[in-house]
């Protein structure tokens, strides 16, 4: 087992037989011979253990070691987005090359129908398997859900009486399950199966699998809070829309315009879909504080003045102050206060610069200017787009966060146009 190991040991074998010298002088082992040679393969018999020890050791340092790469792969997949659905997959593959498995599979409570189970990931699983369903007893994962404990069994197909279909050809032998709870109840079971019968999981392997299960219950909990974030914002987000609807015509009609620019934006600069999913809501609803503006100033047919201007300049405060207080919304209060910032610190409502202004207001505010301008008021006709575009480029730095312009010209059809050279008064948007 030693040289197998790659470790070379020294055996050394004594007797207690005269030596021949002994013999041919006529001498005879005396009482202290024998007490040493005992001694010697005392010794001898305590190295060779020591060896064989430091050789598992060593092998069980080895297991540990692919064991931590495997973990700390499944970490890395879901500190990247741990709602992804491809996420749960990755953590299958993990766990199965973490265990020296041949199947991994993820098997979750059906939300329609809790009298059975499904896969929502697995590995080297027969075809098909990930779109199907089963009776909740079925399986090694029916057990551990239906139980809520970890489960070993040294022989799959005399444990499990209703077992759960097999790629071709494979004969399920060890297999371990480990429960999944999130929102306070056990809702899914990590599985692994081999089919070498002399792989034998131990309970060492049953703790691993069951760090990595916690693993995936920390992500399917995530998509779940973000499933829910994103049901309580369509629903907030439309029974505001509907009031701005019913109010002003041009404030809704422009507020799913800037949604899409700013969206597209976004993308272009690399936000991330849940940093883009925020920016679209605030996009949606930055103009929601003009609810509390009278239709005098909201629809005047003429440029306001001075003291009508002040009352406008109050609608950021009071969309933020409004979505403070709806429930899911409240994260949006922020860029929608931010929403008139100026990127040279001269905007309102708290006189903000650069970075200090929230990325989502920045890009609202760009794509907000851009399509006042190019749309029709009731105080003067759209400009051509060829204006507006030099508009924005002549209050990059000054007025717009330069990347941000950079970014939405390119979308608007001037991905690089040198600016006109001609000083533009600022963009005067509501």
């Amino acid at each position: 087992m030693a040289s197998k190991l790659g470790i070379a040991a020294a055996v050394v074998v004594i007797g207690g037989l005269p030596l021949v010298d002994d013999v041919l002088e006529g001498r005879s082992p005396g009482t202290w011979d024998f007490v040493i040679a005992a001694l010697v393969m005392a010794l001898a018999v305590q190295t060779v253990r020591a060896v064989l020890a430091m050789a598992r050791s060593r092998e069980h340092a080895r297991q540990r070691a692919r064991h931590n790469v495997e973990v700390l792969g499944a970490v890395h997949a879901l500190n990247t987005d741990p709602s992804d659905p491809g996420v749960m997959a990755t953590l299958a593959e993990h766990v199965a090359h973490a265990l020296r498995a041949d199947l991994a599979a993820a098997m979750v409570v059906d939300e329609e129908d809790p009298g059975y189970i499904r896969s929502i990931a697995s590995y080297r699983a027969p075809e098909g398997f990930d779109e199907r369903r089963w009776p909740a007893d079925h399986g090694l994962s029916g057990r551990v859900i239906a139980t809520g404990e970890p489960l070993l069994v040294g022989d799959y197909a005399e444990v499990i009486r209703k077992p759960m279909p097999m790629p071709d050809g494979f004969v399920p032998k060890g297999a371990m399950g480990a429960p999944m709870r999130w929102g306070g109840e056990v809702r899914a079971a990590l599985v692994v199966v081999s089919s070498d019968e002399r792989r034998r999981f131990t309970e060492e392997d049953l703790k691993i699998l069951s760090r990595m299960a916690a693993l995936g219950s920390l992500a399917m909990e995530h998509a779940e809070m973000r499933a829910q974030l994103q049901r309580t914002l369509r629903v907030g987000a439309y029974a505001l829309i509907a009031a701005v609807n019913a109010r002003d015509e041009y404030t809704a009609e422009h507020s799913e315009n800037v949604v899409e620019l700013a969206s597209s934006v976004g993308r272009r600069l690399g936000v991330g879909d849940e940093q883009r999913m925020r920016l679209e809501a605030a996009a949606r609803l930055h103009d929601v504080g003009k609810l509390a503006i009278p239709d005098a100033i909201l629809s005047k047919p003429g440029p306001l003045d001075e003291e009508e201007w002040a009352i406008m300049r109050r609608h950021p405060d009071i969309g933020a102050d409004l979505l403070q207080h709806v429930p899911g919304l409240a994260e949006l209060s922020p860029i929608v206060r931010a929403e008139h910032e100026r990127w040279d610190g001269q905007g309102y409502p708290r006189g903000l610069a650069g970075e200090q202004i929230p990325i989502e207001a920045r890009i609202v505010f760009a794509c907000d200017a851009f399509h006042a301008m190019t749309s029709d008021r009731p105080y003067r006709a759209a400009l051509p787009v060829e204006e507006a575009i030099a508009e924005l480029r002549a209050n990059s730095g000054t007025q717009f966060d330069p990347q941000v312009v950079d970014a939405l010209l390119a979308i608007v059809g001037d991905p690089g146009g040198s600016p006109s050279g001609r000083r533009v008064p600022a963009v005067r948007a509501a």
